[in-house]
Formats: C-alpha cells, sequence, structure tokens
C-alpha cells in the first residue's frame, strides 16, 4: 500500500478543520450571548428590587409607584438600555396574608440576542415587591 502525499494530507486537515469550527464557532457564540443575556438580567432585577425598595420608604405625602417608576426608568437610562425596549410598570397592592400593603414593581425589556446563532428569549422580566413602611 502506498502512502497518502504529504500534499493530500495537508488538503483533508484543512477540510476537518473547516467542518469542525462551524460548530466550534457556534458554541462560542452562543456561550457568549447566554452570558450577556444572564449578567443583563441579573442588572434588571437588582433595579427592580432598588427601585421597589425606594418606593416602599415613601412618606405618606408621597407617591410610591412614581417614586419606585422613577428610580426604575433612570437606572435602566444609565444601564444602556433604550427606552423604547423597556416598560415599568409600579402598583400599590393589597395582600391579605401581610399586614398592609405592597408596592409592586415589573419590568419588561425587549431583548436582541448578540449573535443570534441560538435560540433565545425575547423579553427579560424582573419583578419586586416590598411592604411599604409608612401607610
Amino acid at each position: 500500500m502506498s502512502r497518502p502525499s504529504r500534499r493530500r494530507r495537508r488538503g483533508s486537515i484543512s477540510v476537518e478543520l473547516a467542518l469542525s469550527s462551524i460548530p466550534l464557532v457556534t458554541l462560542t457564540v452562543g456561550a457568549a450571548d447566554w452570558g450577556w443575556y444572564f449578567a443583563r438580567q441579573h442588572t434588571v432585577s437588582q433595579i427592580a428590587r432598588d427601585a421597589a425598595l425606594a418606593g416602599s420608604t415613601a412618606t405618606p405625602t408621597e407617591d410610591p409607584v412614581l417614586i419606585s417608576e422613577t428610580r426604575a426608568e433612570a437606572a435602566l437610562a444609565a444601564s444602556h438600555f433604550e427606552a423604547s425596549d423597556f416598560t415599568v410598570l409600579g402598583q400599590v397592592v393589597s395582600d391579605a396574608d401581610v399586614d398592609g400593603d405592597l408596592i409592586q414593581l415589573d419590568i419588561q425589556i425587549q431583548w436582541e440576542p448578540l449573535g443570534g446563532l441560538v435560540p433565545m428569549p425575547e423579553t427579560m422580566r424582573a419583578t419586586s415587591s416590598f411592604l411599604l413602611l409608612y401607610q
């Protein structure tokens, strides 16, 4: 049997590299997309908690919903989210299990993946509730 020539082996190595690089690039871009998604989701969750907490400490003469929504919108803008991509909804709700009212803040953001090579959620959402301190 004859051995394959050196040139022929080089060609097969190039083909193997080209074929194996497709899934490797897809995995790398997918990992970066999901990592970025989880980092931004953590940021949105923290903003929801901080804004709801700020609303929960409003005095009786202040509007806790307005304070929460304003704080959340400012923090989202500071975190480089586009104002057209997010909605912030605050409300005061009564809960039978809790003595007093709660401030509830819901943030929803339209999500665009970086690479788009792997399936990802289209929206990101965070909700937080705190007991109103001054009622």
